[in-house]
């Protein structure tokens, strides 16, 4: 049997971890799956973020305290200079159903 490899929050070295480009990433490597975090927004949708908290212009903030609208609008703070956000778990489970990958959402 052959080592399966795993994106750990997909692609996280060329783009910022758990978001769609990092998912995407990973497929187009070739990953045998990807692993991700799942979070409830205070109007109960999911997101995906690493953390209980999102850090958006220096300011931290707790997801279960905000609406899934004011998370969407918020950019996430990173090193990539590029403009990210939190994508859904809807958004993440598009992007890995037509793939033979396997998805891996953990909270």
């Amino acid at each position: 049997m052959s080592p399966k490899y795993i994106a750990h929050r997909g692609k996280h070295l060329t783009c910022l971890e758990n978001t769609c480009e990092a998912f995407e990433c990973a497929i187009k490597e070739r990953y045998d799956g990807v692993e991700t975090d799942i979070h409830l927004t205070k109007d109960k949708h999911w997101i995906i973020h690493h953390d209980p908290t999102i850090i958006s212009n220096e300011t931290i903030y707790d997801i279960n305290k905000l609406t899934f609208e004011e998370i969407k609008q918020m950019p996430l703070d990173n090193g990539f200079g590029k403009q990210y956000f939190c994508p859904t778990l809807e958004e993440y489970l598009k992007i890995m159903r037509n793939t033979t990958l396997t998805g891996i959402p953990t909270t």
